[in-house]
């Protein structure tokens, strides 16, 4: 099995939650969308930050890390 990871649009999970909402169950969701079980239920189970992430502009948690990585102090060790 050589699956490919691709980024999910915020727009897309957007649609999944809102029929999530509507009373579809989870199966039903992954005929629908055509995606694996586990990322629909990811995407239901973390829809309170996809929400916030489409609130604040459509910057991804992905994105917010990387920004706070670049402001961590990382010791630098030269060796004579």
């Amino acid at each position: 099995m050589d699956r490919k990871r691709t980024k999910l649009s915020l727009e897309l999970k957007k649609k999944i939650i809102d029929a999530a909402e509507t009373g579809l169950k989870n199966k039903e969701l992954v005929k629908l969308f055509g995606l694996d079980y586990s990322t629909i239920i990811r995407i239901v189970k973390n829809k309170d930050d996809v929400l916030k992430a489409i609130e604040n502009g459509g910057s991804s948690k992905k994105e917010k890390l990387g920004k706070n990585l670049n402001e961590l102090t990382i010791p630098v060790f030269f060796v004579h």
